[in-house]
């Protein structure tokens, strides 16, 4: 289990590693992929409950 850390609100929150490509360098195209995966991940962890 990833360790916890402390958020402001008083809610726990496990911490999630991300691997992501260095867009430094890359064309629109993987820029724009990067992107879109970014946004992907932090909807779906907006819409995670929160424990507790």
């Amino acid at each position: 289990m990833p360790p916890r850390r402390r958020r402001p609100g008083g809610a726990w929150r496990p911490r999630v590693p991300w691997q992501l490509d260095d867009p430094a360098g890359q064309g629109v195209e993987a820029v724009r992929a990067i992107r879109d995966d970014i946004r992907s991940r932090v909807s779906r962890l907006l819409s995670e409950p929160l424990p507790g």
